[in-house]
């Protein structure tokens, strides 16, 4: 759509109207402070009315509703059971345990109980906080409560709680402990008595025997026992070889470990070595493809040379490269000294114990063959007793010995438990003691003043954000003109023009009143410009708004002539919107008199316009209706003037408007007749819906103002009218809001 760009001045011959594309060409709106910078500016007196108050506020909250809250603390230490000798009977339980037995529900009902808290044991023991200092036996209770007395008191008595808890718990696991356990001891009483009378037989067996075939006999029973002690003796070198056996492993593999880091490291520094020779020549030189094939056999020398000796090892690692490199000592720093020399350490213990094992197997293989010998000699003598029935004897006796010994032990076990159970000492001791002089008494008044100050402020300034913003956000009014490229003269500035208040807002206190007039001013010629006043959407312009641009103008030295162009007879305008009944009608004052004679010829001069006037307003009042309707002639009678000697108005009669009354030639010759007169001629025009009419206003104006609403701006023909005027190339100086 072909748009043309509205001209600011309408009479400058330098400006021309080009086609553009309104969609393409949006001009961007200027640059405004944030909206936080915008208040700080504009509202700083009230943000601190607002900070004053909140801080009010804030502190009553805080003062009145505060809470006390104190911290009582108590330490606890555990201090052991006396331990009984023997083996151990009770595995006390960690710290953890024992801070659950004491949060315990029961635990906790109990204390609840005797203070009559009116409390759940649940809710009590998530008050405490149980803490181990370190890795110390020292346990650290701490209480959150609102009166510190009372804090102190439940501290104490929770502490002296867990203290008799442990005890308790002791006890009762001791008692179930020592019933196994007893259980148990009835069993190994059993077997020693089994074992006893197993062996009194087989001695019975053993004797009879021997003194059936004449061997009841001290040599004889000697020769038993060296055969018995001889065995004992050889188990006993099996467990030495087997962990001499173990040793050796063991330095083996530490050996091995060594060997195989000596042999990387001594092969990196090797290689690195290398490296650095190879960076001295070009890679395209013969010298670099030898080192280069010397780089392979050393990663060679490390898939294979592990497997031989280390003498052997570093034998070929030193002839690879050996002119070229030179020897690997030269390379071998510290660290891999210190690494050969444990090297050489371990492979000394591995001698040591082959020799030990050496010398364990020789004396096994010697008793071995003693013991051959003594089977031998028994044998000899015992004929036809066999050895099989001694060695019963013996094995008898050992089970009746490890039956005694592990009775006793059971027996031991018992009574350490037993003396446990009836200890009267305590695991835990009260190391320090809660008191009122540890309490630590905190309140919530600081951050229960920080949280009422934030939030009353939020709730006192968002108003003023609200309405900051509301003042600074783009209205439906200044979208429109942007989107058309209209200039906006005034925003939210006609609201107190509207129809249903008579009253007209001073335009001497009005900024947006005075600027636009400045606006017109600069966008007219020097004299007799005609500015057609027309509102967007199916109302006209508020007669208001050109009562006073008029007044501002005529204080700036301008004459200005009202004519009232809306036919209010035809069409569904309000009456009381009318430019003809903003003014009334009344002689101008005549100046100051400076004689007496003056002042009384001026007083006889008002009397006869008066008398005059009174005589003009029982007849017919003419205005354009006259003019376009009856052919009356222009004459002097048509212009009314007003309370201000420098404005001037035509009415629109009493009369209807004919059709084609605003593209008549009656009403080209009236405003080319008033403008020898009058620098200024306001039309007070029909609305833009009204697009005939306004079209035709539009060819005699040199400047057009539009005055629009948020309502007006969306109705769908105003667009259309905008478009119309554009593609006409009227002079619409800018949008009234």
């Amino acid at each position: 759509m072909r748009q043309s760009q509205i001209a600011t001045n309408a009479h400058n011959p330098q400006v021309n109207y080009p086609a553009y594309t309104a969609a393409a060409h949006t001009p961007q709106p200027e640059d405004q402070p944030s909206l936080f910078l915008t208040i700080l500016q504009k509202r700083w007196w009230l943000l601190g009315i607002i900070g004053l108050l909140a801080g009010g506020l804030s502190y009553f909250i805080a003062t009145e509703f505060r809470s006390l809250n104190a911290e009582v603390s108590g330490s606890l230490i555990y201090s052991g059971l006396p331990t009984p000798p023997g083996p151990v009977v009770y595995q006390a339980p960690s710290l953890q345990t024992y801070k659950e037995v004491l949060f315990s529900t029961s635990r906790m009902q109990k204390i609840v109980d005797k203070h009559g808290l009116d409390i759940s044991p649940d809710i009590f023991a998530s008050l405490f906080e149980m803490k181990v200092i370190g890795r110390s036996s020292v346990m650290e209770l701490t209480l959150g409560w609102p009166e510190a007395e009372v804090g102190v008191e439940l501290v104490n008595d929770t502490m002296q709680t867990l203290i008799d808890a442990a005890a308790e718990q002791r006890q009762d696991i001791l008692i179930e402990h020592m019933k196994h356990v007893e259980l148990i001891h009835l069993g190994a009483k059993r077997e020693v008595d089994e074992a006893a009378a197993q062996l009194s037989a087989a001695r019975l067996r053993h004797d009879t025997l021997l003194h059936n075939n004449g061997l009841a006999t001290q040599e004889y029973s000697n020769m038993l026992k060296s055969v018995s002690t001889t065995e004992s003796t050889i188990d006993l070198k099996d467990v030495e070889r087997l962990s001499i056996t173990q040793q050796l492993a063991q330095a083996e593999k530490i050996r091995q470990e060594k060997i195989s880091v000596y042999q990387t490291e001594l092969l990196k520094k090797r290689q690195k070595q290398l490296d650095l020779v190879m960076e001295e020549y070009a890679k395209t030189s013969p010298r670099f493809a030898e080192l280069t094939s010397l780089k392979k056999e050393l990663a060679e020398v490390d898939t294979t040379g592990k497997d031989s000796s280390l003498v052997e090892w570093e034998t070929a690692l030193d002839a690879i490269g050996l002119t070229t490199l030179g020897p690997i000592s030269q390379i071998a720093g510290p660290e891999l000294a210190t690494l050969k020399t444990e090297i050489a350490g371990a492979e000394k213990r591995i001698s040591e114990f082959q020799f030990r094992l050496d010398t364990v197997n020789n004396h096994i293989q010697m008793l071995t063959k003693r013991k051959a010998v003594y089977d031998t000699k028994a044998t000899d003598k015992a004929a036809n007793v066999p050895v099989a029935s001694s060695e019963v004897v013996a094995k008898l006796e050992k089970k009746l010995e490890s039956a005694e010994g592990r009775s006793k032990l059971i027996s031991l076990q018992l009574e350490n438990m037993d003396q446990l159970h009836k200890c009267k000492s305590r695991e835990f001791a009260v190391l320090i003691p809660a008191s009122i002089e540890r309490a630590i008494v905190t309140s919530n008044t600081k951050k229960l003043f920080v949280m009422s100050f934030f939030a009353c402020s939020i709730l006192l300034v968002c108003p003023v954000v609200l309405t900051e913003w509301l003042l600074q956000r783009e209205t439906a009014v200044s979208a429109f003109s942007r989107r058309w490229s209209l200039p906006l003269m005034t925003d939210r500035a006609l609201a107190h023009f509207n129809s249903r208040s008579r009253s007209t807002p001073d335009w001497k206190t009005n900024e947006s009143i005075r600027m636009a007039a400045l606006r017109i001013q600069q966008s007219l010629p020097e004299s007799s410009s005609v500015v057609l006043f027309s509102g967007l959407g199916d109302t006209p312009a508020p007669a208001g708004v050109l009562s006073s641009l008029s007044e501002c103008l005529a204080h700036r030295g301008e004459r200005i002539l009202l004519v009232d162009a809306v036919d209010r007879q035809h069409g569904k305008f309000a009456k009381s919107d009318s430019v003809s009944d903003l003014s009334h009608p009344s002689p101008a004052e005549p100046a100051a008199a400076k004689t007496a004679t003056e002042k009384s010829t001026a007083a006889e001069t008002k009397q006869a316009k008066n008398e005059s006037l009174a005589t003009l307003d029982n007849k017919h009042q003419m205005g354009l209706s006259d003019i376009f309707s009856n052919n009356a002639p222009i004459t002097a009678d048509l212009i009314q003037h007003t309370e201000n000697p420098c404005v001037d108005l035509i009415g629109s009669g009493e009369g209807v408007f004919p059709v084609e009354a605003m593209a008549s030639a009656r009403l080209t010759e009236l405003l080319k007749s008033c403008q020898s007169s009058y620098s200024m001629i306001f039309i007070a025009g029909p609305p833009i819906a009204s697009r005939a009419d306004l079209q035709m206003l539009a060819a005699r104006a040199d400047a057009i103002v539009l005055t629009a609403d948020k309502r007006s701006v969306k109705d769908p023909a105003s667009p259309a009218a905008i478009r119309d005027l554009i593609e006409l190339q009227a002079p619409v100086i800018g949008v009234m809001a």
